[in-house]
């Protein structure tokens, strides 16, 4: 991991979503956040691609990146909203129903509400 730290840095404005996720998944899994700057450098890019509308992720890489993120401690809470509003957004009809996004219980509220009648 260490001897890879450097070659991203130098590619890390270029670094797609997916592959964002890939490498901090991970740096996460490997728990490798003692590198201050590329922690520092993998958190402007989340902000950057979040912020900028370029976070196209499936669910299930939403679900990986916030993991990976509470894993090495980076992000702040506008990261972490906008992070759920993309889960919320993207969630499949049976994860909505199986209550995996935040605040999706009034949905499932009122299919159930739906079900009675």
């Amino acid at each position: 991991m260490e001897a890879a730290a450097p070659l991203l840095m130098e590619r890390m404005r270029s670094v797609r979503a997916r592959d964002l996720v890939n490498f901090l998944f991970a740096w996460a899994m490997n728990k490798a956040n003692e590198d201050m700057w590329l922690m520092l450098a993998f958190n402007d890019r989340i902000r950057y691609l979040l912020f900028e509308g370029k976070m196209d992720l499936e669910p299930k890489d939403v679900r990986t990146l916030k993991w990976a993120i509470a894993e090495l401690q980076i992000g702040d809470d506008d990261v972490r909203r906008k992070l759920a509003e993309l889960n919320a957004h993207d969630a499949s009809p049976e994860e909505l129903e199986e209550g995996e996004t935040e605040g999706d219980e009034k949905g499932a509220e009122k299919e159930e509400e739906k079900e009675e009648k």
